[in-house]
């Protein structure tokens, strides 16, 4: 029997691995598409991680090679035609359709563009990407995130295995090969768990942190063809009780994605080594739907996460459209393997598939310039939003009046979400404005950690009594010191010169606001298929209390100064019963978590209005 399991192990194609493909699969699928349903179902990608290790050994294990060159141009051959193809038509397609429907789709076709060379995960780390916030919701190509980890691991393992020397001999290379990938898998794994705690992005999407998990499964290939007897004790019981336990795993919180990461990693490479074809769970996994699943594994990969992603984007995640989403799903990845993936992975034509591989890379790069560049022709919804985001971080507008006052507005963020409001004083009062949010339209501006002093000072010499400055921050419970000094540093210059100065005080904010452009009704996206976290009401009170201390700084400052006048921004966004609210009558007017959109901006106007008439009288 020992004989004969070691026969069935030796063997190039193994279906059952097929089958784990297949549940792997499944797994992601349900848990992007509801993430409670399956809170661990992301880690069918680790299982991925695991079979490409394995499945890359033993099909270089099997073959002979003259020499180095035949060696590596062999090998990268067959990996442009496993991945490349099928990715590029995903990566085509999905370009359009998010610039389609997304009025800011630059940091998606980044991503794309990213994806296009294998460094997506790279690209999603330095700009700092929480794999499960909502921006990597809307993204359609988060998920190529898993292509880039590999495919970086591709550049540095033919290299390990022709080192071991395994052409030379068999078992001695084995060995070397064994020990390699140990001592590469060790200290990826410290790595892990290291960023795991001190940098989770980078424990997450870069490859030196997951090399451990594909050098896992390399090492269990060289393991399969050792006859270890303490892994053979009652193999159909074990394979049994690990399939269970992996399924458990995929129920594990992803705030345990150390300990869940490292179990279902251990436990697949484990069932691996033992399972058989008598065991039940072989039985199972060569079932022939789930062989069929797995054989589609990664065009279903591919194409799940666009299809999800544009669907939050449009008609929103719900019953008929999850359906509907895998009606598609399976049609697409069928058709993709059918005439794409299948087909020129049979192709023999060496020379090419690499012309392919870089002609397409060019094109598609071009193709991305493009869309990148005529996003704004190309967005089919509302362009105003288009409009506005170019005024959100300096905005100058000229008053026809030669005597009239000016307007300068200072500060963070926070100030650039005024734009709206500055539009509506320059209409009516006819003033004109200088926005300078983040110091943005200041020339040679010298500091970002600073957004005041350095804008005070290019002022210095022209402000004079027709100036109102408008100073707007994100605030938190209490004032920094820092702070207060920029304030009280600019407070005594406007008072020398006579200018006056509003402090906008805090604005409500809401942790779980999506963003912003899904709340937005349009032709493809109805006010009933937009998400229910676009609709979310807080009572003024719990705002009151929470920014307690710097609404008292803010109003003492006032109390001090005759030139300084405090602006109420609660009172403005909570109007309605002392009710805070992101949607007001069926718009949104938040940009994001704590941010106004134009239209929102446009709400203080009011309370603007009864500070500028107090001001207008005191000059006069």
């Amino acid at each position: 029997m020992k004989n004969q399991e070691v026969v069935e192990k030796n063997i190039s194609y193994r279906k059952e691995i097929d089958g784990l493909r297949g549940i792997a699969v499944i797994a992601v699928i349900i848990n992007h598409l509801n993430k409670n349903w399956l809170p661990g179902g992301f880690l069918g990608v680790d299982i991925f991680f695991v079979i490409s290790g394995f499945v890359i050994t033993s099909s270089l294990s099997i073959k002979t090679y003259k020499n180095f060159n035949e060696f590596i141009i062999s090998f990268y051959k067959r990996r442009i035609r496993r991945i490349l193809p099928a990715l590029f038509v995903v990566i085509l397609i999905n370009s359009f359709l998010i610039t389609l429907i997304n009025p800011t789709p630059d940091s998606s076709l980044k991503t794309s563009l990213s994806a296009i060379f294998g460094l997506s995960n790279i690209y999603l780390f330095f700009t700092s990407t929480d794999y499960f916030s909502q921006s990597t919701l809307l993204n359609p190509f988060t998920h190529t995130w898993s292509l880039g980890v590999e495919e970086q691991f591709y550049f540095i393992f033919p290299i390990l295995f022709w080192i071991a020397g395994i052409r030379l001999n068999k078992i001695r290379g084995e060995n070397n090969l064994f020990l390699i990938v140990s001592f590469l898998s060790t200290i990826s794994f410290i790595f892990y768990i290291f960023y795991s705690f001190q940098n989770p992005s980078a424990a997450y999407f870069l490859m030196p942190a997951r090399f451990w998990e594909i050098g896992l499964g390399c090492l269990t290939y060289i393991l399969t063809k050792k006859d270890i007897n303490f892994i053979r004790v009652n193999p159909s019981m074990q394979s049994l009780i690990l399939f269970i336990l992996i399924l458990a795993t995929f129920f594990l919180s992803p705030e345990a994605i150390p300990i869940s990461t490292t179990l279902i990693v251990l436990l697949i490479s484990y069932l691996i080594l033992v399972i058989h074809s008598r065991s039940f769970i072989y039985k199972l996994l060569t079932n022939k739907l789930i062989l069929k699943i797995g054989i589609l594994s990664y065009s279903l990969y591919l194409w799940h996460w666009p299809l999800i992603s544009l669907t939050r984007w449009t008609f929103g995640i719900n019953g008929w459209s999850i359906i509907t989403n895998l009606l598609i799903l399976i049609l697409v990845s069928f058709l993709s393997f059918k005439f794409i993936e299948d087909p020129i992975r049979r192709r023999k034509d060496t020379k090419k598939i690499f012309v392919f591989g870089i002609f397409s890379a060019i094109v598609l790069s071009l193709y991305n310039f493009i869309l990148r560049s005529n996003n704004s022709l190309i967005y089919s919804g509302d362009k105003s939003y288009i409009e506005e985001n170019k005024i959100y971080k300096k905005l100058k507008l000229e008053s026809i009046s030669p005597n009239s006052k000016r307007v300068i507005a200072i500060g963070d963020s926070h100030t650039g979400h005024l734009a709206g409001l500055m539009y509506s004083i320059h209409n009516e009062y006819g003033y004109s404005i200088r926005m300078h949010a983040r110091g943005e339209g200041i020339d040679k501006f010298p500091t970002k950690s600073s957004f005041i002093k350095p804008v005070v000072d290019y002022y210095k010499k022209s402000l004079n009594k027709n100036d109102i400055i408008i100073l707007a921050n994100l605030y938190g419970p209490n004032l920094s010191k820092k702070l207060i000094e920029e304030y009280e540093y600019l407070i005594s210059l406007a008072r020398l010169r006579n200018s006056n100065v509003i402090i906008i005080g805090p604005i409500p904010f809401f942790n779980d606001f999506p963003d912003n452009i899904t709340c937005i009704k349009e032709w493809f996206r109805s006010s009933s298929n937009i998400s229910n976290s676009c609709y979310q009401v807080e009572n003024k009170a719990y705002f009151e209390k929470y920014f307690k201390n710097s609404i008292k700084n803010l109003k003492e400052i006032e109390r001090k100064e005759n030139n300084v006048f405090y602006f109420d921004a609660l009172s403005s966004i909570c109007f309605d019963s002392n009710k805070c609210r992101t949607i007001f009558r069926e718009e949104s007017i938040y940009r994001d978590d704590d941010h106004l959109t134009f239209s929102g901006s446009k709400l203080l106007k009011e309370k603007l209005d009864e500070i500028l008439n107090k001001i207008n009288l005191n000059n006069n």
